[in-house]
Order: structure tokens, then sequence, then C-alpha cells
């Protein structure tokens, strides 16, 4: 349920920023700080249980290199896809869909292991 949270903030946040800016960049980059911050908090303490504080300087370290390299994947995606032909909107579901399904298997074997 956190993934699908965390999948809806971003789109929803996407859109609404790529509704104003009509910019993929900042408008991926303004959701994806607001959902990857939402997402870190719940996976840790909800999803995978993780009480201990001692390895949360690793965890974040760990996560926020995920997280770039989460969203250097998804804008080349978007980007691509919308180049292609398809609408921002598919293209950031196609993108999004394939990336918070790698990112959530990463999670349990290397963040919050």
């Amino acid at each position: 349920i956190v993934a699908i949270l965390s999948f809806v903030l971003d789109f929803v946040l996407f859109m609404m920023m790529h509704t104003i800016f009509h910019n993929v960049l900042i408008s991926l980059l303004f959701a994806r700080v607001m959902s990857a911050s939402f997402n870190f908090y719940q996976n840790k303490y909800r999803v995978y249980r993780v009480k201990s504080r001692q390895k949360l300087r690793k965890e974040i370290i760990d996560y926020v290199t995920l997280a770039i390299g989460v969203f250097c994947g998804s804008y080349g995606l978007i980007s691509l896809l919308h180049f292609s032909g398809l609408s921002i909107l598919v293209s950031k579901v196609i993108a999004d869909a394939i990336l918070f399904t790698l990112s959530f298997i990463i999670q349990k074997i290397w963040v919050f292991c």
C-alpha cells in the first residue's frame, strides 16, 4: 500500500507541477523529493519495520543514492517515451511503474536490509 500511495503522491504532484511549469525536469524534481521523503519514512518504519536508529545515516545515504538513480532513470524514460509520441501522462505511468518496482526490490535487499 505504501508503494501505491507513493506512486499516487508522486504522480499527482508531477501532473500539478507540469500543468504549471510545462517542464518535465522541474515537475519531476519537485514530485520526487516529496514522494521520496514520504516513501523513505513509510518504508523504514511501516513496511520493513526497522526501528533502530543506529543505521539511519547509512540508510539515508543509500536511499538518497537510490532515489537519484531512480530520478535519472525516470527523467530519461519519460523524456524518451514522450519524445516517441506518447502523452506525458502515459509516459510517466510507464516509466514509474517500471522504476517503482525496481526501487522496491533494491530497498529491500540493499537500503533496509
